[in-house]
Formats: C-alpha cells, sequence, structure tokens
C-alpha cells in the first residue's frame, strides 16, 4: 500500500512539473501582440551617443502604461520596467527606477527625441527592410607613462538581408598593441548565413550550421533620404557600404 502511494505522487509531482513547464511556453507564446502607441510620444526610440571615444547605444521603449525600459537586449524587455516617463507638450521626464531623473524634447513631429543623447523613432519589426547593414564599436586603453602602451579593441559585425528570406553574417574582432617595447596584435572573422523570420518585433535567424538565434527588432527609415537602420537586441545597425 505504502509503494502503491509514492508512487501515486511521484506521478502527480511529474504531471506538475510538466504543467508548470507547458505553462511557461504557453505564457512565452501567448504574449500580447505590439501595437502602434495610443498616446502621443509613445513607442520605440533608439539613438547613438560617443563619449571619450567610446560608442554607446541606447533605446527606449515608451508604454502606453506610463512605464518605460532601456533594456532591448534582455528576454523579458516587453514587460521589463526600467522606470517611469511623463510628457508635458514636447517635453519628455524620465525617472528611473533608482530616481535619477532626466529631462529630453520632442521635435515638432514627435519622430526625434533631442537631449544628451538624440533618439530616433522606430518602426515594429514586421518586416526587414532589404540591405546591408553594419555595427562598429571600437575601445581604446591608453597608458601616459613613459614606457606605457596602448591598447586598442574591436568588433565589426555586417548583416545583409536580402529581403526574400535569407541573410548573411559576417563578423570581425581585433585587437592592437603599441608602445615603446611591445607591437602586435591579433584578429578573427567569421562568415555565417541561413534564413530569417520576423514577427511582432522578434527577428529569427536559422543558421546553416544548425544554430537558431532570436533577437528584438526594429528598423527605421528615413523619411528624407530613405537611409535605413535596423536595430538588434538594442544595437543599432547603419547602411554598410
Amino acid at each position: 500500500m505504502a509503494r502503491k502511494i509514492k508512487f501515486t505522487l511521484l506521478l502527480f509531482a511529474m504531471f506538475c512539473i510538466s504543467f508548470t513547464a507547458c505553462s511557461k511556453e504557453n505564457d512565452q507564446l501567448e504574449q500580447p501582440p505590439l501595437s502602434e502607441s495610443k498616446i502621443k510620444g509613445a513607442g520605440f526610440y533608439a539613438g547613438v551617443h560617443f563619449l571619450t571615444g567610446k560608442r554607446y547605444d541606447k533605446c527606449l521603449y515608451l508604454r502606453d502604461n506610463g512605464t518605460y525600459t532601456t533594456d532591448f537586449a534582455s528576454n523579458d524587455w516587453r514587460t521589463k520596467v526600467d522606470g517611469k516617463y511623463t510628457i508635458s507638450g514636447n517635453i519628455l521626464n524620465l525617472t528611473s527606477n533608482t530616481g535619477y531623473e532626466q529631462t529630453l524634447k520632442y521635435n515638432a513631429t514627435f519622430d526625434k527625441i533631442d537631449g544628451s543623447w538624440r533618439f530616433f523613432k522606430l518602426e515594429i519589426g514586421n518586416r526587414v527592410p532589404e540591405g546591408k547593414f553594419e555595427y562598429e564599436n571600437v575601445d581604446y586603453s591608453m597608458d601616459d607613462s613613459p614606457h606605457g602602451s596602448n591598447i586598442a579593441g574591436g568588433n565589426q559585425s555586417f548583416f545583409y538581408f536580402n529581403g526574400k528570406g535569407s541573410f548573411s553574417n559576417d563578423i570581425e574582432n581585433y585587437v592592437s598593441i603599441s608602445g615603446d617595447n611591445v607591437g602586435g596584435g591579433s584578429s578573427s572573422s567569421q562568415h555565417l548565413f541561413g534564413t530569417y523570420t520576423v514577427k511582432d518585433a522578434v527577428l529569427t535567424l536559422k543558421y546553416n550550421n544548425g544554430t537558431t538565434k532570436t533577437h528584438a527588432f526594429f528598423y527605421r527609415i528615413d523619411p528624407q533620404n530613405n537611409n535605413t537602420m535596423v536595430v538588434l537586441d538594442g544595437k543599432i545597425y547603419f547602411p554598410a557600404d
């Protein structure tokens, strides 16, 4: 009898684990779709800031409920709350969860935000514009001592989307060292390709080596010159030559 009870409890525990796992999968699948904001000035924005030779990419998701997030690389960016915001006229006021306050200004058409950063409004990724796009980041470390050395490292990533569901991705990484008594460096590169699909700001890349990756995806087509930039996980890719 005791053995039968133990077996029943084991089956029940296995059922609970299975039900929990299915619920988590369903929660991910049943997330409400993104839609255009009903509040003027809300939506998705991205910008780049350079400081002392370093590049910083930053994004804003201003929700209709008055909360925002800047972390598009997180899996929970749809619901993650980094703070609250208010819009008064063309002034955007951000208050982070830590209490840091920032004031930014919209332009007349509310498709740009000016401040220490300049943000551009993005479109929700339900299509991938055709073209080649580049992300590049370089980091310097300088030693001003008499016999110090300087170190520079960086990476480049190129994406080409053919507009028909195929892509290629070239990645380059490099490090160089220079100084009075030292010099050299190293580099590496990868050429990857595969197919893609996009829906509701989720870009799914299926590489030919069997790997599958998903990214938060947005884009912007400049209304004046038709230049396009795409945003993957908060990193901004500009048109490449």
